[in-house]
């Protein structure tokens, strides 16, 4: 029987993007392999709902974020919050609790560890990790040397400590967690496990003539750390007949909108966040070329998702995109307008290279298809519930190398 998990996260909601989708191609996969899982978020109200026959997502009433962004609900530790996630754990006794979260929620996990969330059993604890707490510290509180010290220690001394191995979605993140490993006695290990993408929905289109020339698109996240206000900055040095659609929701929403109406009227369209994935991947479709900005981009499933649908792609030559994105499947470029600008005049010059590196774009989109992934982090979930460090073929990230080792050797030996 496999092992049944439990996950936790502040950020699995109607309007999110690339958390919910991981947790969705999950629930897909625990189905078709008949394996338990659970998922715990916040909610406006408590609440449980089944998700197939083997999954099930607990809501658990939550107040709203008071910071970065009051889309979002803030699960807390403590509280009634706190005691229903108590409840559920209790009650679901799962093998593997795995946390995605790096504010409120690895406390819960804390608490388990001291035998203080009552009835509680004390299951393999992974951390997942999606983003990296030094790049949200500096953008929403302070890029100064003090802002850096204050994310390392926490980093090392309160986040890191709190779970038995930590996953990370791209090198880029984990870099972030290697540091934080070195001066513990125990040993953690950190492993990267790749974001996926939906290959049966994400996919070009059989003509490629629908492709609208001077057609730029952008989809995610409307915050600042997105570095969304490069699109325009990028739209100013385009000729007049380019245009841009901008999909998503988020704080700087207003901003981008009124500068847009104010600077390009009719050359830019706020189109919100689009539920109807359907029509999402049907726009992609058609779109000239997808921008993606961010230059400290954990992942990305956008740049991918657009790749997927034959979409030339242009992303920073920086940050996590480059787990999957390279010179010859997509553009990459300093994260400046005139460098943006100057893929897009590329691209829309230059036909028989856009579908050369389309093609290659494409590759890189079936090796990452959401099934693959799925068996992949579970495959990495079970193996350190069951077996350890003793039954991890792949060497982890940072200090933990040398128990991988000494754990390698002594199942090596003869009984």
């Amino acid at each position: 029987m496999k092992p049944k998990t439990v996950h936790l996260t502040n950020f699995f909601h109607a309007s999110s993007g690339g958390i919910s989708a991981f947790y969705r191609a999950l629930f897909r996969h625990a189905n078709e392999r008949g394996r338990e899982m659970r998922l715990v978020a916040p909610g406006e109200q408590n609440g449980v709902q089944r998700e197939g026959d083997f999954g099930r997502i607990y809501l658990v009433k939550a107040p709203r974020s008071p910071w970065i962004d009051p889309r979002y609900r803030l699960l807390m530790p403590l509280g009634r919050g706190g005691r229903e996630i108590q409840r559920i754990l209790a009650e679901e006794r799962p093998d593997i609790l795995e946390v995605s979260d790096k504010y409120s929620l690895p406390y819960i996990s804390g608490l388990i560890r001291k035998g203080l969330m009552r009835g509680a059993p004390r299951p393999t604890e992974i951390a997942t990790s999606h983003e990296r707490m030094d790049d949200n510290f500096a953008v929403h509180v302070s890029s100064g040397r003090l802002g850096g010290l204050f994310s390392r220690l926490y980093m090392r001394y309160i986040y890191f400590a709190q779970f038995d191995h930590h996953i990370a979605n791209s090198s880029y993140t984990a870099a972030e967690l290697a540091p934080a490993s070195r001066g513990h006695t125990t040993r953690r290990g950190i492993w990267v496990c790749p974001m996926g993408v939906d290959t049966e929905l994400f996919r070009p289109a059989a003509d490629l003539g629908r492709r609208r020339r001077g057609s730029l698109l952008y989809a995610g996240r409307l915050a600042r750390e997105k570095n969304v206000s490069l699109l325009l900055d990028v739209l100013a040095l385009l000729p007049g007949e380019f245009t841009l659609d901008i999909a998503g929701d988020g704080p700087e929403r207003e901003a981008i909108e009124a500068r847009a109406r104010a600077e390009f009227p009719g050359r830019v369209r706020m189109l919100g966040f689009l539920k109807d994935r359907a029509a999402y991947a049907a726009r992609l479709r058609e779109a000239g070329v997808f921008l993606h900005p961010n230059p400290r981009e954990p992942f990305g499933i956008g740049p991918l998702e657009a790749m997927a649908s034959g979409a030339a792609t242009v992303v920073p030559n920086s940050g996590g995109v480059l787990s999957y994105a390279n010179a010859d499947n997509a553009w990459l470029c300093p994260a400046d307008a005139a460098a943006f600008a100057s893929a897009v005049l590329e691209i829309e010059a230059d036909g028989a290279e856009r579908r050369r590196r389309s093609a290659n774009a494409l590759a890189t989109a079936a090796a990452h298809d959401w099934r693959l992934i799925a068996e992949r982090y579970f495959t990495l979930l079970d193996s350190l519930c069951l077996r350890g460090f003793a039954g991890m073929a792949d060497p982890p990230m940072g200090a933990a190398i040398d128990a991988w080792i000494r754990a390698r050797a002594a199942a090596s030996q003869p009984a």
